[in-house]
């Protein structure tokens, strides 16, 4: 299978700071754009995840970081041969120990109290692919001309069904509450060539509508064009995009999408609520220090999406 991705995690146009990280195969992206044509194989462990962090003096950045870092050291550390329900059970298993890391380093660092992270996106395991979610940042199928959204908001509008209750309230992510889950869903066999799945923070789908998404994807579909829809609206949070594309697929029949529904917000400014030198092993009482970000230029100094396209396309094989 090739699948052809495309990203771009922006600072947005009102905050300092950016407290995204993207996860796309083992490496780390904030404040840049890249694309890559990436080849799977049957041995394949690739992540692609959005993390938006959230609380604390700079622990939003710290929380993001090391969710996607310690991920990274997981899913390279995978043994092979495991069925569905046992990688099910390893990642909810993982996303206990990393909630109760986030939880323990705000407890020894008052600054960082209350820090957190959601976490989305898609994990290719040999020939399996699965959907994750903790939190409010989506996870979209485009297909046929129609959007769907495959992950369901942890939020307290999605919770009660009150649409006039603030976007932005979640009751769920690695870190910040006492208690946390993870949404597993099992993709394999349903993904299809020319199937574009979209992974992104609150930051795009709070800022422009699923019409304008669906839209989007159907005329330019590119990352790039995405983040600066969002930042044309305003551009209020951080805002990243991971876009995925699939090619070169077996040849199946492709469902109907049929009458699909769609879920739009009004605009939010962040999450309220609601963690490291990350293990590579799934231990519990592993130190926890901020791990090393080698692509996050200085507050003040970031570019605009687009000025920080990166020049490296690549083909991997994974």
């Amino acid at each position: 299978m090739l699948i052809k991705t495309d990203l771009n995690c922006n600072v947005g146009c009102v905050r300092q700071n950016n407290e995204d990280m993207v996860l796309l195969a083992d490496e780390l992206f904030r404040d840049t754009a890249q694309t890559l044509d990436l080849e799977i194989g049957k041995d394949t462990r690739f992540p692609a995840i959005v993390a938006d962090g959230m609380g604390g003096h700079k622990g939003g950045e710290i929380a993001s970081e090391y969710a996607a870092e310690f991920f990274s050291a997981f899913a390279s550390g995978l043994e092979g041969g495991l069925s569905v329900d046992e990688v099910t059970r390893k990642i909810k298993d993982w996303v206990q120990t990393a909630h109760r890391n986030i939880l323990r380093q705000g407890t020894e660092n008052p600054e960082y109290d209350g820090m957190g992270t959601t976490f989305c996106g898609l994990f290719f395991y040999e020939d399996k692919v699965f959907s994750l979610n903790a939190g409010d940042s989506r996870l979209y199928r485009f297909r046929g001309g129609i959007l769907r959204q495959i992950s369901a908001d942890h939020s307290m509008r999605e919770l009660t069904g009150d649409i006039s209750m603030a976007s932005n309230q979640i009751y769920n992510s690695l870190g910040a509450g006492a208690e946390t889950f993870i949404d597993v869903k099992d993709l394999t066999g349903q993904l299809f060539d020319d199937d574009i799945f979209l992974v992104c923070s609150d930051g795009l789908c709070d800022m422009i509508s699923d019409d304008d998404i669906e839209r989007i994807l159907a005329t330019d579909p590119k990352a790039d064009t995405l983040v600066e829809a969002a930042r044309s609206a305003g551009g209020k949070d951080n805002v990243s995009v991971i876009l995925l594309e699939i090619k070169e697929t077996e040849e199946r029949e492709v469902p109907d999408e049929g009458n699909e529904t769609r879920r739009d917000e009004a605009p939010g400014e962040g999450d309220e609520t609601l963690i490291a030198e990350p293990a590579r092993e799934n231990r519990e009482d592993e130190n926890f220090s901020r791990p090393r970000s080698d692509n996050s230029p200085a507050p003040g100094n970031r570019p605009s999406s687009a000025d920080n396209k990166s020049n490296r396309e690549q083909r991997l094989v994974l």
